[in-house]
């Protein structure tokens, strides 16, 4: 089964964590010169790590139960769409309205709505304006849906023989239903997007150059290694911790 890049994050974090113990136990033995992998600045990272994971595990809560809500509502809305197209053909309104109104329901509902991401382009930039891009890309269909949707409720409220008892149905009706699955597109939107970012600033915490996380901890291992020797009760003490780079 693949592991998850979630948990290789996991990993790395509870790797430095089981280290640093055994590098003050060591006391005064362990004393590298260079600054990123000195005690204090382990237990730094061991505080960023864990800020970082921790918000992007509760950013992807949020935007889970933010598309979970957002379905719910589309759902619906398809349901919507259909009784607006019956109850027109069911009243008394022109054929030209008619024709309107299922033309505009056709064409709402021909907009596709991908769940898969297209894949990111390549660039030589920091990744984080093409991955904000991907999560642009990925709701323009719900945003062309809503915009056709406004567009029909405005063209229902000058039809004047568009006058249904179902208060669901009616221009405010519908209104109220436009505005509720904007409100939680933005929001899947919006959690797009921190997501996105926090995952961004996940990998600087756990894998910039010299500086990270993952690299810091892998040195202070080596440099266990090289003061006390592979075959040294301290280096076996930690020779199993793991420390790898994840891309994403």
């Amino acid at each position: 089964m693949k592991t998850s890049h979630t948990s290789g994050h996991s990993t790395n974090l509870v790797s430095l964590r089981s280290l640093i113990p055994c590098a003050v136990s060591y006391g005064e033995s362990y004393n590298p010169s260079k600054a990123t992998i000195k005690i204090p600045a382990l237990e730094s990272l061991i505080a960023e790590g864990e800020h970082s994971l921790d918000l992007v595990l509760n950013l992807e809560v949020a935007n889970k139960n933010a598309i979970d809500a957002r379905t719910i509502a589309y759902k619906l809305f398809g349901l919507t769409l259909a009784s607006i197209n019956n109850l027109v053909k069911a009243s008394d309104t022109s054929n030209e309205v008619r024709t309107y109104v299922s033309a505009s329901v056709r064409t709402i509902r021909g907009i596709k709505l991908k769940s898969k991401k297209p894949e990111t382009a390549k660039t030589e930039t920091t990744g984080e304006a093409a991955e904000t891009a991907v999560v642009v890309t990925h709701n323009m269909g719900y945003d062309i849906r809503l915009d056709n949707f406004n567009k029909l409720i405005q063209y229902l409220a000058k039809v004047p023989n568009y006058n249904p008892n179902e208060p669901q149905l009616t221009v405010d009706g519908l209104t109220a239903s436009y505005n509720d699955m904007k409100s939680k597109n933005l929001e899947v939107v919006n959690t797009d997007v921190q997501l996105t970012r926090a995952r961004i600033s996940r990998k600087a915490v756990f894998y910039t150059p010299s500086t990270g996380l993952a690299i810091a901890g892998s040195e202070a291992k080596n440099y266990i290694k090289a003061v006390f020797g592979v075959k040294s009760t301290e280096y076996k003490q930690v020779a199993k911790l793991k420390f790898k780079i994840y891309k994403n």
